[in-house]
């Protein structure tokens, strides 16, 4: 079962909100998912704080839960990102699988408006990035509930 926690991190004196699933702690790396697929999507009409206004994040949830439809069984989504003018998600994939997957991503963003989706590839066996970037600190954990 997932377990997602939403939390604040100020980056470059921003606030910014990470959504990240933390049941990947005690299991994480899996095993056949060794390539971290980052989906970056620059906001149409961000509010002056780097955040999207309502509209916008409706639409962008939207497109992510057409992905997680989609390609379900062949990815891990494990946290998502957004601010400064931006919204990024994040998932693990294993490696025969990446190109269609990516291929079904920009089908989907392209469906759904005016987006211009990058998406990056990096192979990451131990999972450093999920640990590092996107996983909470205690601090994080413990101000934030876990939704």
């Amino acid at each position: 079962m997932d377990n997602w926690i939403v939390f604040e991190r100020i980056i470059d004196e921003v606030p910014t909100v990470f959504t990240t699933n933390i049941k990947y702690k005690t299991i994480a790396p899996v095993q056949d998912k060794k390539i971290l697929i980052i989906t970056c999507i620059v906001l149409l009409n961000p509010k002056s704080n780097g955040l999207p206004i309502k509209e916008e994040h409706e639409l962008l949830y939207k497109i992510e839960e057409e992905i997680d439809m989609n390609e379900n069984n062949r990815v891990i989504k494990v946290g998502r990102f957004i601010g400064l003018g931006i919204k990024e998600t994040y998932y693990y994939c294993n490696e025969e699988d990446v190109e269609e997957v990516i291929n079904r991503i920009e089908y989907i963003v392209k469906q759904e408006g005016n987006y211009h989706v990058e998406i990056n590839t990096i192979k990451n066996d131990n999972w450093d990035f999920y640990f590092e970037s996107i996983y909470p600190s205690e601090n994080e954990i413990h101000s934030k509930t876990i939704q």
